[in-house]
């Protein structure tokens, strides 16, 4: 498993280009200086973190002991004022006390409002128009939220009397402000998991990566809990961090720039020197190059170049004859033909017989046949593709239109094909299928009909396909169990070179064979 997950890495490794190879190797050489780099890095920015972390708790601390100090000062206010309200529950005194404690502080002007036993206050500062809590029968504070400020009610040892202040985010911000801590921070005060925002030093509300912490004010169920961005990517682990893409980008850049000029760009010279190399022209030079390898691989190159043209004037001078060769062994097959045919027109001339003139006029046919066949096989060598079954199907009828039966008037033979191409081995035994279909038909009947229909089949473009030949006429007839005629004999054996077999439509009193083509050809 290993070995062939290893050849297919290798595999790999060998399909890639040079300057790919290159910047491979040397990210892998430079990946542990990387690796130290980050690592140093990382480090660098905990100890910060851990800095960073330190300072907020000290502030939070801080922070939380002022808040409690203050926050506890006006209770003791508030509940004071509500214990002298008890013992004298028409006395204008608390609220003057009150105001004149809660105002005398630095930390700025408080609103309160006292209540009696009514709800309408007794006493209020401006903006603290509300309607009177309701206090809990054991007489402990209690702290709400209205809004974005904070609510603290404080009931009196009775119970009968309510004192209510309220705290601005601004206010409690002050309260609980940490001396010295110039960080950007947020502060959130925790009323029973509901946060009420009091601080956002600096207008920094989003964080990247943040450092937080909670504590409990020691008033009531009041946490305080601070947030600040952890240390920044400074400039030094930003040039740790970066250091090895740089040695990694100027060491490729150096290592291309060396394989560029030495092997890459002399190669390619070479390459296109190689592809646009034509007999007989001249060859680029490469450039200039300390590559003593390229040099002799040029020098090579040349030399196979002079080789090889001179392999190629040979075979050219060879072709040449051998075009010649047969070019004269068809024209004398050609010649030889004809002589046949004109030989068996002299005999059947002489022919003392109406039947011997009838056998001399089939087998004239039949040599006609093989010469056109032969005719459309040497058009064929001279251009390059398959014989057009459509030109040779109609040329053997016109043949037969022009060679009548002795005494009879030229015979009636309807031909629609598509241009089709077949190869010799097919055009043969479709030129004697057709003679001798032919010659039963005009034997039976001279003035019947003859219908002959090529039909292409299979799918268009494809490189080899099948077509049909069908040839019907009312002369023709079925072969009968155990015939053993000549002709239907030598239909079988055409059929059986055609690799088909032969099918008899008795409703149309047509044969039907298939046979192999090589497609419809564009040839223009």
């Amino acid at each position: 498993m290993v070995s062939t997950v290893r050849g297919r890495w290798a595999q790999y490794y060998t399909q890639l280009s040079t300057s790919a190879k290159l910047i491979l190797i040397l990210s892998l050489a430079l990946a542990p200086l990387g690796v130290i780099a980050l690592l140093a890095s990382l480090q660098s920015t905990r100890m910060a973190d851990a800095q960073r972390r330190s300072e907020l708790r000290v502030a939070a601390t801080e922070a939380t002991r002022k808040l409690a100090t203050e926050l506890a000062s006006d209770i003791v206010v508030l509940r004071d004022a509500g214990q002298r309200m008890d013992s004298a529950p028409n006395s204008p005194e608390p609220c003057t006390r009150v105001e004149a404690l809660l105002s005398s502080r630095g930390t700025g002007h408080v609103p309160f409002a006292l209540f009696g036993v009514a709800s309408a206050p007794l006493c209020a500062t401006a903006g603290m128009a509300l309607n009177r809590p309701a206090s809990l029968f054991d007489g402990s504070i209690s702290f709400r939220t209205s809004g974005d400020m904070l609510d603290v009610i404080v009931p009196s040892p009775a119970g009968s009397n309510v004192a209510v202040t309220r705290y601005t985010p601004q206010m409690l911000a002050r309260f609980a402000e940490p001396a010295g801590y110039g960080s950007a921070y947020r502060m959130t005060i925790d009323i029973d998991g509901a946060p009420l925002v009091i601080a956002e030093r600096n207008g920094e509300t989003d964080f990247d990566r943040t450092e937080g912490v909670s504590m409990p004010v020691g008033v009531g169920p009041l946490s305080l809990s601070m947030t600040v961005a952890s240390a920044q990517f400074g400039a030094a682990e930003a040039l740790l961090t970066f250091l090895p893409l740089l040695m990694w980008a100027s060491a490729s850049a150096v290592g291309f720039y060396v394989v560029d000029r030495l092997l890459i760009r002399p190669l390619k010279v070479l390459r296109t020197s190689v592809a646009t190399y034509e007999p007989g022209s001249s060859r680029r030079a490469l450039t200039r190059t300390p590559a003593i390898e390229i040099r002799e691989l040029e020098t090579s190159f040349a030399a196979f170049a002079d080789r090889l043209a001179e392999r190629e004037h040979d075979l050219e001078r060879a072709l040449s004859d051998q075009v010649r060769l047969t070019r004269e062994v068809h024209h004398r097959v050609k010649n030889n033909l004809q002589v046949i045919a004109s030989l068996i027109s002299l005999h059947a001339r002489d022919s003392v017989s109406s039947d011997a003139e009838l056998a001399y006029a089939s087998i004239q046919r039949r040599v006609d046949a093989l010469a056109i066949v032969h005719r459309n096989h040497y058009a064929e060598l001279e251009q390059s593709h398959g014989i057009d079954a459509k030109a040779l199907l109609s040329e053997l009828i016109g043949n037969f239109r022009a060679n009548p039966k002795p005494a009879m008037m030229p015979p009636t033979i309807t031909l629609a094909a598509s241009p089709l191409y077949v190869t010799q081995d097919t055009a043969i035994p479709l030129a004697f299928l057709f003679t001798e279909i032919a010659e039963l038909a005009l034997f039976a009947d001279p003035t019947a009909l003859l219908a002959v229909t090529v039909v292409a089949s299979g799918d268009p473009g494809a490189e080899a396909r099948v077509a049909t030949l069908d040839i019907a006429s009312a002369a023709l007839r079925p072969p009968t169990q155990g015939e053993q005629t000549p002709a239907f004999r030598i239909i079988e054996g055409l059929a059986r070179q055609l690799r088909a077999p032969m099918k008899f439509d008795s409703a149309r009193h047509a044969y039907t064979f298939e046979f192999a083509t090589l497609g419809d050809i564009n040839f223009s």
